[in-house]
């Protein structure tokens, strides 16, 4: 009987989500038509700018065997979790 170790590499997405304030007023005209009526895409669009120029970034952590093995990030209010299956992509022989 012959026995091969492989390496096998897959892929999970993680979700990160962080929390932000946009501050504006009635007369703010990135955010409020000149009838009053707010601009809930521009909102959100300025929050999703907002979350990349604050997120702290991804770190690695000590564990499972190496330093890229655990994930974490960097500020309060931050945070990430796994989403979904992990799918794997490919194997490699190991001596």
């Amino acid at each position: 009987m012959v026995t091969k170790k492989f390496l096998v590499e897959g892929e999970a997405t993680i979700s990160v989500r962080k929390v932000v304030e946009i501050s504006y007023d009635e007369k703010d005209e990135d955010f409020v038509d000149e009838d009053g009526n707010v601009d809930e895409d521009a909102l959100k669009s300025a929050a999703i700018d907002m979350a990349y120029s604050e997120f702290g970034g991804l770190t690695g952590y000590v564990g499972n065997g190496g330093y890229d093995k655990l994930i974490g990030v960097h500020a309060t209010g931050e945070s990430i979790e796994a989403d979904c299956e992990v799918e794997f992509k490919t194997a490699e022989e190991q001596q």
